[in-house]
């Protein structure tokens, strides 16, 4: 299975107004992080990042489950890695601003400090 079919056939149901795979995907515990690593793995190509982002709110969604990750664990890595990618495109950028998710970064730096991952620290210093 490739980027493309997974696009072409919305095989995610991204774009799809009544399905709301991803959003319960994510609300699940038992299924949130292979959602986010699945997401990771789109977002390393320009159409998958294109077709997620077609999503209204999937960007807010996924801060929100960064945002309440305590720790540096593997679902707020994925988070991570996924809006990083999103951040290569303006709007999500925007976004990202307004959801002030830079001071969030940086609290993180300053709190967690030497017990960050090498992802994070990555991922996090890549960040627009």
């Amino acid at each position: 299975l490739t980027i493309s079919q997974i696009v072409y056939h919305d095989l995610l149901g991204i774009r799809s107004k009544h399905a709301k795979i991803f959003s319960e995907l994510l609300r699940k515990p038992q299924t949130v992080l292979e959602t986010l690593k699945l997401m990771n793995a789109i977002t390393n190509d320009s159409r998958g990042r294109a077709y997620l982002l077609t999503k209204p709110n999937l960007l807010d969604e996924i801060v929100n489950v960064m945002i309440k990750e305590e720790g540096d664990t593997e679902t707020r890595q994925n988070c991570l890695g996924i809006i990083q990618k999103f951040t290569l495109r303006s709007e999500p950028q925007k976004r990202l601003i307004e959801l002030d998710v830079i001071m969030w970064i940086i609290n993180v730096f300053v709190i967690e400090g030497a017990q960050i991952s090498e992802y994070t620290l990555e991922y996090g210093l890549a960040y627009p």
